[in-house]
Order: structure tokens, then C-alpha cells, then sequence
């Protein structure tokens, strides 16, 4: 972005249309700095401009939360959906043996299941 500047500003220092953008730059620096100082100590403190910028992102991004981990919740999950599965399959194996289900019906039950995997 330092850098996007520093080249807008070089080509359009002067431009009217674009004079509202390098002088909210310049507003940032002592007033008797000319656009060529102003960009200087720009460039110059661009790593210090970044560092805060990750810094800022840091602290509000990977904030966690003060509660306790359960630490067997997935596991109860991936189980209690195992669960459910073999009881479905299950349900669809004893339907399909008492009403002697054709092969299609059959794989258009298992698809269903598998496809609600």
C-alpha cells in the first residue's frame, strides 16, 4: 500500500482529482515536510507500520475464549455418529431381508444412506 502510494503520489502530485488522497498522506507528517521527506519517512517507517498492523490483527483474531475444552466432545460426536449409522443400516438390512427387496430398490435405499454421510 506504501508502496502504491509513494508511486500515486509521485505521478499525480498535482492532479486535482487526486490531491485529496496525497495531502490526507501529508496530514499525517509535519507540515514542512515536502512530498519527497513525507515519502521518505513513509517508506522508512513502513516495517514499524506493519508490525502494528500484525500486531492489531494478532490480538483480534486468535483471542480465545475462557471456557474449559471437553476434551472427549468430538470423539462423543464421531461416535454418537456411528451410532446412528450402523442403526440405519441396520433398519435398511432387516427391511430389505423381510420384504425380499429387488437389487434396485436396494441400492437406491444405500445410496440414500450413504448420502446422508
Amino acid at each position: 500500500m506504501i508502496g502504491a502510494f509513494e508511486f500515486g503520489a509521485k505521478i499525480y502530485y498535482g492532479d486535482p482529482r487526486f490531491d485529496v488522497f496525497i495531502n490526507v498522506g501529508l496530514e499525517l507528517l509535519p507540515v514542512n515536510y515536502t512530498l519527497g521527506e513525507a515519502l521518505k519517512v513513509l517508506r522508512y517507517g513502513m516495517p514499524l507500520i506493519l508490525q502494528l498492523g500484525i500486531l492489531m490483527m494478532d490480538n483480534s483474531f486468535d483471542v480465545v475464549e475462557d471456557k474449559a475444552d471437553d476434551p472427549t466432545a468430538l470423539l462423543t460426536k464421531i461416535v454418537e455418529r456411528q451410532d446412528l449409522i450402523i442403526k440405519e443400516a441396520n433398519e435398511l438390512l432387516s427391511y430389505s431381508q423381510d420384504s425380499k427387496m429387488d437389487k434396485g430398490e436396494r441400492r437406491e435405499k444405500l445410496e440414500a444412506l450413504y448420502a446422508s454421510l
